[in-house]
């Protein structure tokens, strides 16, 4: 609807489009606010959470949290380390990092879905099948990142065939694809 009016509108820049998302967000949260019924408002307190329900969420989440910022922190710095190298050693990191970040992001969908069906099953006191959504993520997490490491050492020029065209980037590539094989 905006794009058909006339452009008279300067550009702010970076400082603009954040400004603009900010007021944005806080746009959608009072507009949700106004949608909601005021019967909501009225029982708030017993909706807040008690402290020891906080104290366990926070006993899980925490060392969650911990382990994916060293995760992001130790990509991060190999990918500062990484812009030191000539580009094609650039380019066949950032090559074999995408490969892997394939498998990477399935398993923490599996991670998740399984989560969801352990925590049903020991609400609903079935600690049997809590037990079997667990061990039936945990073979199939194996299973995506066993034939992932596979197919990065019986096929890395395939494999990096599909990310590029360039001869000297795919066979520079099949050696971090063997690296990235033992990560999976």
């Amino acid at each position: 609807l905006l794009s058909a009016l006339p452009s008279s509108i300067p550009g702010f820049g970076v400082g603009g489009a954040a400004a603009a998302t900010v007021f944005v967000e806080y746009l959608q949260v009072g507009i949700v606010l106004l949608a909601m019924p005021l019967r909501f408002f009225r029982g708030w307190r017993s909706l807040m959470p008690q402290r020891k329900e906080i104290a366990k969420i926070l006993g899980i989440g925490i060392p969650i949290a911990l382990a994916l910022r060293a995760e992001f922190g130790f990509f991060g710095i190999v990918g500062m380390l990484a812009g030191s190298f000539s580009v094609l050693d650039q380019a066949r990191h950032q090559l074999a990092l995408t490969l892997a970040s394939v498998p990477f992001v399935v398993c923490v969908g599996l991670a998740n879905a399984a989560s969801v069906r352990v925590g049903l099953a020991v609400g609903a006191g079935r600690l049997q099948a809590a037990r079997k959504a667990g061990i039936s993520a945990l073979l199939c997490t194996l299973g995506v990142m066993g034939c992932s490491a596979l197919s990065f050492i019986l096929f890395p020029i395939p494999l990096a065939r599909l990310m590029t065209d360039s001869e000297a980037l795919i066979l520079a590539s099949v050696d971090l694809l063997f690296v990235a094989a033992f990560f999976q």
